[in-house]
C-alpha cells in the first residue's frame, strides 16, 4: 500500500478526471492573465512514467508469482467454461425465448398503446369538431331574420329549435372548459386536447355569447308585444307559444321574470290603477267591479290558457314551472289577486292618509262599496284581497 500512497487520488471510487484536472489547473496557475498548461501536463507525465517504472519493478522482481497467478487464472477460466458454459448456454436460450415471447411483444404492446391512445384522442377531438361544426351551422342555416319573425312567417317556428341548439354549444363550451380546467391542475392525469385547443373554436365562443343574448332579447319582445295585444294575447298564436319555449330553453329564469312583468304585473298595475280612480267617485264603483271581474277573469283565462299549452316536457307545461317558481302562489289566480290586493291596498291607503272629501266620501259608501263587491265576487279568491283593501276605509280615522 505504500508503493501507492501517491496515486491514492486515482484510486477513489468516486474519482472525476474534470474535477481533478481543474484542481490541478488551480493548484499550478497563480493569478496571471495566461493559463499555464504546459506546467500541469509536466505533472500527470511524471505520474504516468512514475507507474511505469514500479509496474516494470514489480514484474520484475515478482516475476515467478506473476506467471504462477496468469496459469492459474487460465486454469480457472478454462474450468469456468467447462462447467458453467452449458448452463449459462441454456439460460442465454431460456432469455432470448422470455424476451422473443414476452417482453418484445409487451413493449411492442405499449407502443401500440401509446399510438392508439393518441389516435383515440385525435379521433374524440375531430368527432368534437365535427359536431361543433354542425351546431354552428345549425345556428347560421336557422337564425331568423326579424322581418321574418315579425311578419308570422315560418321563420319564427325555428326559435325553439335555434335556443335548443344554443344549449347544445354552451353545454359543449362548458364541458370542454371544465376539462381544460382539470388539464391544468397538478395531479391531473387528463392530457387529451380538448376543442378550446381549437383556435375558431375558442374564437367562436363570444359570437355564440352574442347570439344567445340577441335570440333571448328576440323572445322577450316577441311575448310583450304578443301579450300586449288581445288578438295575439292567446294561446293558438304559435309565434307567442314558441318564443315562451324557447326563451324557457335558453334562460327559464329570465322567462319566468318576462312572463311576470308582461303578464301579471303589468295587468296588476292596469287593474290596480282603475280600482283607484274609481274610488274618486264611489257612485261608480259597482260599474268598475264589473268591469274589473270580466277583465280580471278574461285575463287569467287567457294567461293560463296559453302558459297551460306550452309544455316543455311530455309531462310537464310552463303554467306548472311558473307556478313552482313563484312557490307560495299555489294557482295562477292566487298569484294575480295577491299581487293586485298588494297594490291596491297601498293605493286607498295612500288615498285615506290624504284625507279631504275624498276620504270622506270613501267612508260614507264604504260599506256599499264592499256590497258590491262581494255580490260581484262571491267567494272568489278576488273577494276577500279586495275586501281587505277596503277594510282600510272603515279602519282609518
Amino acid at each position: 500500500m505504500t508503493d501507492l500512497e501517491d496515486f491514492e487520488a486515482f484510486l477513489e471510487p468516486s474519482f472525476d478526471s474534470l474535477q481533478f484536472a481543474n484542481g490541478l489547473l488551480l493548484a499550478t496557475n497563480d493569478d496571471e492573465k495566461e493559463l499555464d498548461l504546459l506546467t500541469p501536463m509536466k505533472k500527470l507525465q511524471f505520474d504516468i512514467n512514475e507507474c511505469e517504472k514500479r509496474m516494470q519493478k514489480v514484474s520484475s522482481t515478482h516475476y515467478q508469482t506473476l506467471v504462477s497467478n496468469l496459469k492459474e487464472v487460465d486454469t480457472t477460466k478454462e474450468v469456468v467454461e467447462e462447467q458453467l458454459g452449458p448452463q449459462l448456454q441454456r439460460l442465454n436460450v431460456s432469455f432470448q425465448r422470455i424476451q422473443s415471447s414476452l417482453m418484445t411483444p409487451y413493449e411492442d404492446a405499449l407502443k401500440l398503446n401509446k399510438s392508439l391512445k393518441k389516435i383515440h384522442a385525435t379521433l374524440k377531438l375531430l368527432r368534437g369538431a365535427g359536431f361543433f361544426m354542425f351546431l354552428v351551422q345549425q345556428l347560421e342555416e336557422r337564425a331568423p331574420d326579424q322581418k321574418e319573425t315579425d311578419s308570422h312567417s315560418s321563420g319564427r317556428k325555428d326559435l325553439v329549435r335555434l335556443a335548443k341548439v344554443h344549449i347544445q354549444l354552451n353545454k359543449l363550451y362548458e364541458n370542454n372548459s371544465k376539462s381544460t380546467a382539470s388539464y391544468k391542475t397538478v395531479n391531473s392525469s387528463n392530457k387529451d386536447p380538448n376543442l378550446l385547443s381549437i383556435k375558431i373554436v375558442r374564437d367562436y365562443q363570444s359570437i355564440h355569447a352574442s347570439k344567445r343574448a340577441d335570440l333571448t332579447s328576440q323572445c322577450t319582445s316577441i311575448i310583450t308585444n304578443d301579450v300586449n295585444h288581445h288578438s295575439t294575447f292567446t294561446y293558438s298564436n304559435a309565434q307567442l307559444q314558441d318564443a315562451l319555449l324557447a326563451l324557457y330553453i335558453l334562460d327559464p329564469n329570465e322567462c319566468f321574470h318576462t312572463i311576470d312583468r308582461a303578464t301579471i304585473s303589468k295587468q296588476t298595475q292596469v287593474i290596480s290603477n282603475q280600482l283607484s280612480r274609481a274610488l274618486q267617485s264611489p257612485r261608480n264603483f259597482t260599474a268598475v267591479i264589473e268591469e274589473v271581474f270580466e277583465s280580471s277573469e278574461k285575463f287569467l283565462y287567457n294567461t293560463n290558457d296559453i302558459l297551460e299549452n306550452a309544455r316543455v316536457s311530455d309531462s310537464r307545461t310552463l303554467l306548472r314551472e311558473y307556478l313552482l317558481f313563484n312557490q307560495e302562489a299555489g294557482t295562477l289566480s292566487n298569484l294575480y289577486w295577491s299581487k293586485l290586493g298588494n297594490k291596491f291596498k297601498r293605493n286607498v291607503a295612500a288615498t285615506m292618509a290624504r284625507g279631504g272629501p275624498i276620504a270622506k266620501n270613501l267612508k260614507i259608501y264604504h260599506e256599499g262599496i264592499k256590497k258590491a263587491i262581494l255580490e260581484r265576487f262571491g267567494n272568489s279568491d278576488g273577494s276577500a284581497v279586495l275586501i281587505d283593501a277596503i277594510d282600510l276605509i272603515g279602519g282609518i280615522n
